[in-house]
């Protein structure tokens, strides 16, 4: 179930493939999609992957929550399991993907990210391949190669894409991300990008029969949104695990409007 707050919209403004994106303005649109084992990656391999375009970058000690299993862990359990941000140090920009393994000390690889630009498309991938980590952007791996051990601890919050819950404060929420955001892929038990590759020049295509798509599908994506329907109110799911959304306000997909999931 994917629920959208806020003012987040598909929009075709601004895409990467197909025409539309969902987009996250930095005024606390967001998206939460209901906890799954799925997102409990323990110690096995994975990925975490999206086309996204900044049309503002984070100012100097800010970040962007990109997608974040993290949790609030206020006055209650702890419940930190790993995230995916973006941050500003001083005018250097870093990706950062913290982890913990216990639910509430965090572990953080930063990496620099010195060819970030606003109003560019990237393609975003965080892999976990062993005991080795790894970030890259157009498929050329930047940073070094970091360590992670042992078990992601296996929280019990929901997964929010484009903010963070606030583990400092009850029930506020912080890292807003300024974002078109075109496609997201969350795949468990395999890292899909150990060196460097060539990320799609093509949207996936939707075609069951396809090559690529009956690749894609035989990785077991946790969930897989394109994010560029134009038509109807419906926002399909392509991993299987019907983690699937629906349009919701006097629109139709194509236009500005929120997006809600059901």
């Amino acid at each position: 179930e994917v629920t959208a707050h806020g003012d987040a919209k598909i929009t075709t403004t601004d895409s990467k493939f197909g025409g539309a994106s969902a987009i996250f303005d930095g005024d606390e649109d967001y998206l939460i999609v209901k906890n799954s084992e799925d997102f409990q990656f323990g110690s096995d391999d994975f990925t975490v992957e999206t086309l996204i375009n900044f049309p503002s970058l984070p100012a100097n000690g800010e970040y962007y929550a990109l997608v974040y299993f993290w949790g609030n862990n206020y006055g209650g359990p702890t419940l930190r399991s790993w995230a995916v941000n973006l941050f500003n140090d001083s005018g250097e920009y870093y990706v950062r993907f913290a982890y913990s393994n216990d639910g509430s000390n965090g572990i953080y690889y930063d990496v620099p990210w010195s060819s970030l630009v606003a109003d560019s498309w990237y393609h975003l991938a965080v892999t976990r391949s062993g005991n080795e980590l790894r970030v890259f952007v157009n498929g050329t791996q930047i940073g070094t190669t970091g360590e992670i051990s042992g078990s992601l601890f296996s929280g019990t919050n929901d997964l929010y894409i484009g903010i963070a819950e606030n583990s400092g404060a009850s029930d506020t929420l912080i890292y807003d991300t300024n974002a078109y955001l075109d496609e997201l892929r969350i795949t468990k038990g395999i890292a899909r990008y150990t060196e460097n590759f060539t990320p799609p020049a093509n949207e996936f295509s939707s075609g069951i029969n396809s090559q690529l798509e009956n690749h894609i599908l035989s990785l077991n994506p946790i969930g897989y949104w394109k994010l560029d329907e134009t038509s109807g109110t419906f926002i399909e799911d392509l991993s299987g695990n019907n983690n699937h959304g629906t349009a919701m306000g006097e629109y139709a997909l194509g236009q500005e409007g929120l997006v809600n999931g059901s």
